[in-house]
């Protein structure tokens, strides 16, 4: 039989290094689960990120078909006190508007389209694809901003409403699957 002495020693010994490697085994744990907690919160923001980008453009869309609408109403707009001077006035007031937020929005376009070129590169590689469908479909409505051109017809020519919004809503799709894919992590 063991001493007392020796019986308290060991119980002691044993006792403390169990509380150590348990103190290094929840302290590694709870690292562990505080990096990929982190992680997925980080691969959320990107996607989030991504998605407003998309919604941005989508607005800005809007915003170009509204004043091509503006444009077209007033240059067909004849007033019963009709003064050729103040529609000419008027007309070209807001075409230097329209052209004005065509160039700000084509820089904001082509802008978030590098941002969420540049993320999805990065951090999203699984959803390259579904941008360059994307991409590709925006394309003919940047070359329509990027030309004189300003009427409805001109722009639905390159690309519909219907097809704009479509082509948004496939890539927020794809957004939203990856988003909600199990373990998806860059990391």
């Amino acid at each position: 039989m063991l001493d007392q002495n020796l019986t308290t020693l060991l119980s002691a010994l044993i006792g403390g290094s169990l509380s150590i490697s348990a103190g290094f085994l929840a302290s590694y744990y709870t690292q562990k689960t505080t990096k990929k907690n982190n992680q997925e919160k980080f691969i959320t923001e990107m996607i989030e990120n991504i998605y407003k980008e998309t919604q941005s453009i989508e607005d800005l869309y809007n915003n170009i078909l509204d004043s091509i609408k503006e444009k077209e109403e007033a240059s067909n707009e004849k007033p019963i006190d009709y003064d050729p001077y103040d529609m000419i006035k008027r007309y070209e007031s807001i075409e230097k508007t329209f052209k004005g937020a065509r160039d700000s929005y084509l820089i904001t376009i082509k802008n978030s389209l590098k941002k969420i070129d540049m993320l999805t590169t990065l951090y999203l590689y699984p959803i390259q694809d579904d941008l360059k469908i994307y991409q590709s479909k925006l394309n003919p409505f940047i070359k329509f901003l990027e030309s004189s051109s300003d009427t409805i017809e001109s722009l639905n020519q390159s690309i519909s409403q219907e097809e704009f919004l479509q082509a948004g809503k496939q890539f927020q799709i794809a957004l939203s699957k990856l988003l909600k894919k199990k373990g998806y992590s860059y990391f």
